[in-house]
């Protein structure tokens, strides 16, 4: 009896989510004492040179991400290695909670174990996770908040759990991440709530008072909150720059596959110098170093508190003002030529 009780006692301290976290968090090290401090994005020089005071604030990235990375600065005594050091670590931490939190709620799903081990693998072992645990970027905190969020309302429906006031705090939080963490994911949010609210009203009139409390927070931090600390307004077409980057480069590829002979609509290219001009009125309302033209990014040498393998990385981007354009386009390859045929229907009602 006794040998029974210390085996479970051994299988549920296997079993314990907490472990595997810390696991998760030993696999995630590696890669951080390989690229100490971690990785520094385009947009995250951006950020850092506001956290640094080096600019004033702007809403072209999330107030709320710029100040996560101004307080890990802070932690790190104003050296930008030390700061970009603590946000990576933060965000290993943070990454491993939310990964286990998923993986704790498939277990209660009763998912195959092979299932779980797979998705364990995946969050921990492999290399693309790895690395954006420790990349400076806004998108790596949200698409863990969104993956949360989803997954913990489908559990509690699907479970037909009642909606106690811990999950409704719980709910407020990851709905408040999600809409706070990109200037276009409080639009996400308001389809997934649309959509939540008319597919089963009975379950979600328990978390409207939730929603309508991350809606007004939502309005106050864009509004008076950022107004009152002097954040610079980004136009609205940012929010939307994925979607019309995407479209403009769907009607300049129409017109290559019309100049080789490819059977195109006449109506979708608008023709090369056309497609151009769009693109070039889609980027007026955006600061110069998203353009991906370099300038940008060369502003940013020289600044005090740039430290060497800061200042280093942003004079090789540059001085290859090319090298944006090239991952964009091979990113492009990579997805595939099927995601633009797609588009191209919506081009029509654009142009």
């Amino acid at each position: 009896m006794a040998a029974k009780k210390k085996h479970a006692k051994l299988h549920n301290a296997f079993a314990s989510p907490l472990l595997w976290g810390a696991v998760g968090f030993l696999c995630y090290l590696p890669y951080f004492l390989a690229f100490y401090p971690g990785v520094t994005t385009p947009d995250s020089i951006w950020q850092i040179r506001q956290a640094l005071h080096l600019v004033p604030y702007n809403s072209q990235h999330p107030f709320l991400h710029t100040l996560f990375i101004e307080l890990c600065m802070r932690i790190g005594g104003g050296d930008v290695n030390r700061g970009n050091a603590v946000y990576s670590l933060l965000q290993m931490g943070f990454l491993c909670v939310c990964y286990q939190a998923v993986l704790t709620m498939l277990r209660k799903e009763l998912a195959p174990r092979w299932f779980l081990v797979l998705c364990w693998m995946f969050f921990f072992l492999c290399p693309y996770c790895a690395v954006y645990s420790i990349t400076m970027w806004k998108d790596v905190p949200f698409g863990a908040a969104v993956l949360v969020l989803f997954v913990y309302v489908w559990h509690r429906c699907r479970r037909q759990a009642v909606w106690t006031p811990g999950a409704r705090i719980l709910f407020f939080v990851l709905s408040l991440l999600v809409s706070l963490l990109r200037s276009n994911g409080f639009i996400a949010w308001c389809i997934f709530i649309l959509v939540f609210a008319l597919a089963d009203w009975r379950r979600f009139r328990r978390l409207l008072v939730p929603s309508v409390l991350v809606i007004l927070c939502t309005i106050l931090w864009n509004g008076p909150i950022q107004n009152a600390c002097g954040v610079e307004k980004a136009d609205f077409t940012e929010a939307l720059s994925i979607p019309l980057q995407q479209v403009t480069y769907t009607v300049i590829e129409d017109e290559k596959d019309e100049e080789h002979g490819s059977p195109t609509p006449r109506r979708i290219s608008c023709g090369r110098a056309g497609a151009e001009r769009r693109l070039r009125r889609i980027r007026s309302g955006m600061p110069r170093s998203t353009c991906g033209s370099g300038s940008g990014i060369r502003n940013a040498i020289g600044r005090p508190g740039m430290t060497r393998p800061t200042a280093t990385i942003c004079r090789r981007l540059g001085q290859r003002p090319d090298i944006l354009p090239r991952y964009r386009k091979m990113t492009s390859d990579l997805c595939g030529r099927t995601i633009f045929r797609m588009q191209r229907s919506f081009s029509c009602i654009i142009y």
